[in-house]
């Protein structure tokens, strides 16, 4: 099907600055290849744990976003 695919990877911050991969949060052989699917897991991540947040979603480019709204 696909020859070769580049992960969407990404990374949560905390509200005090502890980062999560996003790819440790998903079982080993599930495959996140774009920013919708990685932006779906960060807004369930942080709905499940918003005592910890605000969160930021952080791009390997040096963008960033808010997963959840406030």
């Amino acid at each position: 099907m696909f020859s070769k695919v580049e992960p969407a990877r990404a990374r949560l911050v905390d509200g005090g600055g502890q980062a999560v991969e996003i790819h440790d949060l998903i079982p080993a052989d599930v495959y996140l290849i774009d920013r919708p699917g990685t932006r779906a897991i960060a807004s369930w991540e942080c709905r499940t744990n918003i005592q910890r947040g605000p969160w930021t979603l952080e791009w390997p480019d040096g963008t960033s976003e808010k997963p959840c709204a406030p």
